[in-house]
């Protein structure tokens, strides 16, 4: 159980890092399609405050896609190996009463 707990806070941090940069998309939407060179800026600093600042952002969103694709395949693992481990007790649970049949037989 704990690789669900964990994969469910996972999904739960990732969601709200997903609705922030929702958040901030909004926010920077009037701003599209304006090159920073012809944007207004208070003062040089605020434009590379703000350059490293996307940066930054891209940084993160590039390591959240990277751990979407490194987690989907954990996913996938556990969901094969969850797979395999109820056909082995299916298989166990179908074979069982023969086995019981066998050992109450006369030897």
């Amino acid at each position: 159980m704990g690789n669900a707990s964990v994969l469910l806070q996972f999904m739960e941090q990732r969601e709200r890092l997903g609705d922030e940069f929702d958040r901030l998309e909004k926010q920077l939407a009037p701003h599209k399609g304006i090159p920073p060179e012809k944007r207004v800026w208070h003062c040089p600093e605020e434009r590379q405050v703000t350059e490293s600042a996307l940066n930054r952002c891209e940084e993160l969103m590039k390591e959240i896609l990277t751990n979407d694709e490194i987690s989907m395949t954990k996913m996938e693992e556990l969901k094969d190996k969850a797979e395999k481990d109820l056909r082995r007790v299916q298989l166990a649970k179908n074979s069982a009463p023969a086995y019981a049949r066998q050992s109450q037989l006369p030897q």
